[in-house]
């Protein structure tokens, strides 16, 4: 059973599709720590840098590719296979899978559903470390990426890999080796995450107290502002009295003698003749 790396050199140009090339993961997908199962650092903690690469059926260089991988697996482990080459173990983990393939998995998803999946022939790749990024400029040399969020899910990319076997013959398969990436093209971000139009495809009742529609808005009564309390006018001083004296009678003139005073009369009264 052999171990060794074959060399893949530059895979045909293909979408990434799954995972990402710059960031790592410390565990599985059971929550376990991930640690390296053998050689000098079996049973330390260790990285995984995985991603998966869709490359269409019809590439010309696709079937190369598959066909490296497939010797390389008949060499690692050639108790396996048949005189024709043909694989006798049904759960051999190959690293590449049927992008049209319409069985579910253990999760109840399709290959051919998924974004990216089908009419391609799906490569996954993972290290423990992440792979060198590079990009082509402008003149077309091959420059190294300083962002390493530049290649994002959904761009194209080409990768220069290795294969090897996995030495496990209880679970046999081989690993696709990832060393570097290079930016190809640019094409439509694929977001990760569940889609909503299917979590929430099942209409559901609602309960008492909710409504459809927003609660209609009451307006609320104009507050009118108080008055400032009047403050009560300061006192003010009243005039002094003036003092008016009574009239003084006039001294009388020597030798004049005033005209008497007719009476008022009398009501009902007829004065009788006057006799001279």
């Amino acid at each position: 059973m052999s171990t060794e790396r074959t060399d893949l050199g530059a895979t045909p140009v293909g979408r990434l599709v799954q995972g990402s090339v710059s960031q790592g993961k410390t565990t599985d997908y059971d929550g376990n720590a991930l640690v390296f199962k053998t050689g000098a650092n079996a049973g330390q903690p260790r990285s995984d840098f995985f991603f998966s690469v869709a490359i269409r059926k019809d590439d010309p260089g696709v079937n190369l590719l598959l066909q490296s991988i497939q010797a390389e697996a008949r060499k690692c482990f050639p108790q396996f296979f048949d005189a024709s080459g043909a694989c006798l173990i049904p759960t051999f983990s190959w690293k590449f899978k049927d992008g049209d393939c319409q069985v579910p998995n253990e999760n109840n998803v399709r290959n051919c559903d998924r974004e990216g999946f089908a009419g391609c022939w799906v490569f996954s790749f993972s290290g423990s470390r992440a792979p060198g990024l590079s990009k082509r400029n402008e003149q077309g040399q091959v420059v190294p990426i300083s962002d390493p969020s530049e290649i994002k899910k959904g761009y194209y990319i080409q990768v220069a890999a290795d294969v090897s076997g996995n030495g496990n013959t209880k679970k046999p398969g081989v690993y696709l080796n990832h060393s570097l990436v290079l930016l190809a093209g640019y094409g439509e971000v694929i977001m990760s995450g569940p889609d909503a139009a299917t979590a929430f495809a099942a209409p559901t009742a609602l309960p008492a107290g909710a409504s459809a529609t927003p609660p209609a808005v009451v307006p609320q009564a104009a507050v009118v502002p108080q008055a400032a309390p009047i403050a009560a006018p300061a006192p003010t001083s009243l005039p002094a009295p003036t003092f008016t004296p009574p009239p003084v009678a006039a001294a009388p003139v020597p030798g004049f003698a005033p005209p008497p005073v007719a009476a008022a009369p009398v009501p009902g009264f007829v004065p009788g003749p006057i006799v001279f």
